[in-house]
């Protein structure tokens, strides 16, 4: 949870200075279409971490959310930016109701408020990484604006390298899939 909130940090700091340097008067612009398509992800494929297990679902979401990086980061048009806020949608709304699913899973019944409480913490706490990140990285210019989102992308990498290290060797007796 930490390694993926870290994007939405960042998203939260610098998509509304993207959106100027694009041109787009609407600040909010990106996030009206990332909530939507959150959104209706989550209406549609809510039950898809139950179908393909909850490993495979993260590794789905996160590589959306790799690619969301990058292409807000490099993002020259509106279409691009427009696109690349839907990309990161799609992300969220795989990759968060998939860790609470695989918390549950995980948590033994009478300690899953505890791990609940654990996953907010860490939520709150890779958002305010990627904000805080923000104040080394970026320094203004487009150019390090598209530096934080490469690095939001690094970030989300390693959550990729980490789901697919525990897919492969982790031991667990825990039947992610239905």
């Amino acid at each position: 949870m930490f390694l993926t909130t870290v994007c939405t940090g960042l998203i939260l700091v610098l998509t509304p200075d993207k959106s100027v340097y694009l041109g787009i008067d609407n600040k909010g612009w990106y996030y009206v279409f990332y909530v939507v398509s959150t959104i209706a992800v989550r209406l549609f494929a809510g039950k898809l971490s139950d179908k393909i297990g909850r490993r495979q679902a993260l590794i789905l979401g996160i590589v959306f959310l790799i690619i969301a990086m990058l292409m807000t980061g490099n993002a020259k048009t509106e279409f691009w930016y427009t696109a690349a806020s839907f990309i990161f949608g799609i992300a969220t709304g795989i990759s968060s109701p998939t860790l609470f699913a695989w918390m549950a899973d995980l948590s033994p019944a009478h300690r899953r408020g505890v791990g609940s409480g654990t996953l907010f913490i860490a939520l709150e706490l890779g958002i305010l990484f990627g904000a805080a990140s923000t104040l080394s990285i970026y320094n203004n210019t487009p150019e390090s604006l598209n530096y934080a989102f490469t690095f939001g992308a690094i970030v989300a990498g390693l959550a990729l390298v980490y789901v697919i290290l525990h897919l492969l060797f982790s031991k667990t007796n825990v039947n992610y899939k239905k």
